[in-house]
């Protein structure tokens, strides 16, 4: 597939799915502090299917075993060291919904990138690049859900959801572009640039985006949600 092929589809998985989850969560007329919190713990439970039962599995297939760890274990060190600056300089206002759509929206940019280098780099293969970008564009939707409530119920203009949710899907075509050019090389470098992202979005969902689910009393319903996640992720991954 060629590069410019690669940087539409990358938009397309980053913007459009983080789009229509934020686009659905505008529509619910009532919201609670319970909901962002369930569809933050489905949405980390469909990733965790995603990298788990999918993309390890592809980046051995690709590559060797010894390429997917050495590559997995890269993706989670280095996009821990990148979240530890990031949030060192991190400075966010308003009321405490918007701090934690703020909060969601700037962990969800951050993983958004190692989506995009999976796909970019599936892409050299075009029939699994293609499904990868289907599961994370699904995956994406409950994400943007996710992120839109707390902002919604804290009051900030519709206008600036849509722009926060465009800011937050736009890492995925970067590493998309990136993932392209990396994966061309050789079917071996295919395999460690989804190890890589496997780890990173490894990291960024245990760290992230499940976390929530411990700081809410109803743990059992969060982890409720984490096993429907997976299971839907799951079922995704055998029909596409």
């Amino acid at each position: 597939m060629s590069i410019w092929m690669t940087i539409i589809l990358g938009t397309v998985v980053g913007i459009m799915g983080t789009l229509a989850g934020a686009g659905i969560s505008l529509l619910i007329k009532k919201s609670n502090n319970k909901l962002p919190v369930a569809l933050m713990a489905f949405a980390g439970g469909v990733m965790l299917s995603i990298v788990f039962f999918d993309m390890i599995p592809q980046a051995y297939a690709f590559s060797s075993l010894n390429t997917t760890a050495v590559s997995l274990l890269l993706g989670v060190v280095l996009i821990g060291v990148l979240q530890k600056l990031l949030r060192a300089h991190e400075k966010l206002r308003g009321n405490d919904h918007v701090r934690a759509g703020l909060l969601i929206s700037s962990g969800i940019a951050l993983h958004n990138l190692p989506e995009g280098l999976a796909v970019g780099s599936g892409l050299a293969d075009s029939a699994y690049g293609l499904s990868l970008a289907l599961l994370i564009m699904v995956h994406d939707i409950p994400e943007g859900m996710a992120m839109t409530l707390p902002l919604k119920m804290g009051k900030v203009s519709t206008i600036k959801i849509i722009m926060v949710a465009l800011l937050a899907g736009f890492p995925t075509v970067a590493g998309a572009f990136a993932g392209r050019i990396i994966g061309g090389i050789s079917q071996s470098m295919i395999g460690a640039c989804i190890g890589f992202a496997a780890g990173a979005m490894l990291f960024v969902t245990v760290h992230e985006l499940l976390p929530g689910i411990f700081r809410n009393k109803n743990i059992c319903s969060g982890l409720f949600h984490i096993l429907l996640g997976i299971l839907f992720g799951v079922a995704m991954i055998v029909l596409i």
